[in-house]
């Protein structure tokens, strides 16, 4: 009980907007906090939802919920790297391969496994995944070195959406950042400079400060995959019903990954003036400045 009062007390610090203006290093502070924390509390529920009846909860709660907060560390780190993918649009990214996007790729799903781990009351490094253009590959070291690739069913209907929105896909900048990349439809270039989802961007490169869009919107991608580990709350509930002969095909080459960010992010105020949390960290990490709310 008392670990849970202590716990909804940090995010309430956390997420508080102190209502005087904040220099960038108060908003890093502030960002931090909220990214270690938010990761320490998915882990340390989900750890507990999936603990044996022989383990006691406040054990298993606090185990993982510190498991939990080395994940967001180490997720905050290749968010905070981002930064650099801008240097690689801005020398001219689709004349050559942008590592700092790949490597920032690798080292967010690094935390992230942690964090998935960590929810289904595992090791921290029990098991590895990452998603790439859609396919989200997991391999466990503890299973008899498992692994197994899966189509992103929410990937697939960002990429229709794009389409049909008009939006051009490109596929040279695509390869060179790891993630589908559009450019937005000309008749949008009035109003849009960018726009995101989970492993699909699309830029408008008319716009004043695209070099800085492109960290902006990778940002975005991350922070879809941020709560994906909630569902895993449903693996032991669920695993019986996994393992029924209609589901168990299904189950094996397709991730059902549910935007849960989507619904935070609605629920705030309209992104004008970074008043919208999830924006606000985006320009964050892409500008590495103070950002006025």
């Amino acid at each position: 009980m008392r670990i849970r009062v202590v716990v909804l007390i940090l995010i309430v610090l956390a997420s508080v907007n102190c209502g005087y203006p904040q220099k960038y290093d108060s908003q890093q502070a502030e960002i931090l906090t909220f990214n270690v924390l938010l990761n320490g509390v998915i882990g340390g529920i989900g750890g507990a939802i999936n603990k044996s009846k022989e383990e006691k909860l406040h054990v298993v709660l606090a185990k993982n919920f510190l498991i939990g907060c080395l994940g967001g560390s180490v997720k905050y780190l290749a968010k905070y790297d981002a930064y650099n993918i801008s240097y690689d649009h801005a020398l001219g990214a689709n004349q050559r391969f942008s590592w700092n996007a790949w490597m920032d790729r690798f080292l967010y799903y690094a935390g992230h496994s942690i964090v998935c781990n960590a929810s289904l009351n595992k090791k921290p490094w029990e098991s590895f995944q990452i998603n790439l253009y859609g396919i989200n590959f997991y391999y466990s070291i503890t299973d008899s070195n498992h692994f197994q690739p899966k189509l992103s069913l929410y990937t697939l209907g960002a990429l229709i959406k794009f389409g049909l929105d008009g939006n051009k896909f490109d596929l040279k900048n695509s390869l060179n950042y790891g993630i589908y990349y559009f450019d937005v439809n000309p008749k949008d270039h009035g109003f849009r400079c960018g726009i995101a989802t989970y492993n699909v961007i699309a830029l408008n490169e008319s716009c004043q400060g695209t070099t800085n869009n492109v960290s902006h919107e990778f940002i975005h991608g991350f922070q879809f995959a941020d709560y994906f580990p909630i569902s895993l709350y449903a693996y032991k509930p669920l695993k019986n019903f996994k393992s029924q002969k209609l589901i168990k095909p299904i189950d094996r080459y397709v991730i059902f990954d549910i935007p849960y960010q989507y619904l935070f992010y609605v629920l705030q105020p309209k992104p004008w003036h970074y008043k919208n949390y999830y924006e606000y960290e985006a320009r964050h990490f892409a500008i590495r400045a103070h950002v006025e709310r």
